[in-house]
């Protein structure tokens, strides 16, 4: 299992490459919204709205707002205030837990927040890749590799170092001792990165690579909560070794907008 994870986690950063260095910007940006696509059917299937109107027109909701995220994009930096704000609620509602857990019985509301973050998501990698010249793209591979450290680096810390469960109550796996063995992988190797390519301060680069990392573990977590409220040890089986497109991409939409933000 391991072995496969691996191997399926080296051929996605692969392709992923392939296609931001070959593609067209608007063209990559097309990829990204058919992987989030695929994350958002997958959301779906996690709750039960199955004779509601909301589930049946969600992905046609989906693509529409995407749309007018892209064809307007005077109105990204509002937009993107407002994703980073709903997931600072979100981040606090993982913490917080138990407490309000009430408000996860409603299932429309879920389903609405199942939209708003694939399209903050979504409108992360567009911001960002809209970075006059290539540096964009760089900054993508930066929050690419920074949320593969932090899943390699909790990974094996957790399996080699851990003890103290990070958040009993939402995900009983995941440890204190993986989550900052994340983090300081995520550390020594993106913020020297940010400092040297990317022409960040010293005190910035670490700044921003500690707060995203935080960002990522629960943004992992969070998808952690709905999987265990909605009975499921995946959210799919697409992905050999790493369950669904939603477990894969998790961090990446918490971290997407938040850096987004960061960078306008």
């Amino acid at each position: 299992m391991l072995r496969l994870r691996v191997i399926t986690a080296l051929l996605l950063a692969a392709g992923v490459l392939i296609a931001l260095m070959l593609l067209p910007k608007l063209w990559f940006l097309f990829l990204v919204l058919l992987i989030t696509g695929l994350a958002l059917h997958e959301w779906r299937k996690m709750f039960t709205f199955h004779q509601s109107l909301l589930h049946i027109c969600s992905p046609i909701f989906y693509f529409a707002f995407c749309a007018f995220l892209l064809l307007v994009p005077k109105f990204h930096s509002e937009f993107l205030t407002l994703f980073v704000l709903l997931w600072g609620i979100l981040i606090v509602s993982v913490i917080l837990y138990p407490r309000g857990q009430e408000i996860y019985n409603k299932r429309s509301l879920l389903a609405v927040v199942g939209l708003l973050l694939l399209s903050g998501g979504w409108l992360g990698f567009a911001s960002i890749i809209s970075i006059e010249g290539d540096i964009g793209k760089i900054w993508i591979v930066w929050m690419l590799l920074l949320t593969t450290c932090i899943d390699v680096g909790a990974f094996f810390g957790g399996r080699l170092l851990g003890k103290r469960k990070l958040a009993p109550q939402v995900s009983p796996a995941k440890t204190v001792e993986g989550s900052v063995s994340g983090a300081i992988l995520g550390m020594l190797i993106c913020a020297p990165l940010a400092i040297t390519f990317l022409n960040m301060p010293l005190f910035g680069g670490v700044l921003l690579t500690v707060g995203l990392s935080v960002i990522a573990i629960y943004g992992d977590l969070f998808e952690s909560l709905i999987k265990r409220l909605s009975g499921v040890k995946d959210s799919g089986s697409i992905l050999p070794g790493h369950g669904g497109v939603l477990d894969r991409v998790d961090s990446i939409l918490a971290v997407a907008p938040f850096l987004a933000w960061s960078l306008r």
